[in-house]
């Protein structure tokens, strides 16, 4: 199966790359976005494609990587005006706000952030996950970062594991609280790969 990896999307593709992210985050973010249907319709009118890289093969979406370039631009913007749109003023207004609290994490200056990575459950074990983030880290040197940034779950050693295989170090870890019980994990750990600066 060849894969393509390519930077932005049409607005054809957006709910398919919208139920690929959710495919691999909806047990954590089901609780406050409520049923699939609804969320998925969010996610695809939140994103924006310039900070996003999809992989795809010949027929449809098997990867996404969405990336935060700033503490202003992210490839995944739900703002209030959305939430109060989709759930209603109140009910969108408290979703807004755990959104934020949980899940809201702010670059450090001169870092590439990594919001959310996922590849299909039956395109995995094809190295796609490494291509869309390869695809980061070329983003990342030629638009002057120093570094590139993630979170993993503390609950997925897998996912940690390659991560350090391919730079990244542990920097800090944030507890996600009285929310543990719903998103199913206790916590982030935040990891960094430091890119090495052109001579």
């Amino acid at each position: 199966m060849a894969i393509s990896i390519q930077r932005g999307f049409t607005d054809d593709l957006r709910v398919p790359t919208a139920r690929l992210f959710w495919e691999g985050f909806g047990d954590k973010l089901g609780f406050v976005m409520g049923e699939a249907s609804q969320a998925i319709g969010v996610i695809a009118e939140s994103f924006v494609p310039e900070n996003i890289y999809i992989a795809r093969d010949e027929e449809r979406v098997v990867g996404v990587i969405v990336l935060r370039d700033s503490a202003e631009r992210d490839g995944l913007e739900i703002n209030p005006s959305l939430a109060h749109k989709h759930y209603g003023f109140l009910s969108g207004t408290l979703r807004f706000w755990v959104m934020g609290l949980v899940f809201s994490t702010v670059p450090n200056e001169g870092e590439l952030w990594v919001d959310s990575i996922a590849v299909a459950s039956t395109a995995r074990g094809q190295g796609i996950g490494s291509q869309l983030l390869g695809a980061a880290f070329q983003f990342a040197e030629e638009n002057n970062y120093q570094a590139v940034g993630l979170e993993v779950v503390n609950n997925n050693p897998r996912a940690r594991a390659l991560y350090e295989r391919i730079g990244f170090e542990a920097t800090a870890e944030k507890s996600v609280g009285f929310f543990s019980r719903w998103v199913g994990f206790d916590s982030y750990l935040r990891m960094v790969k430091p890119l090495k600066k052109s001579i």
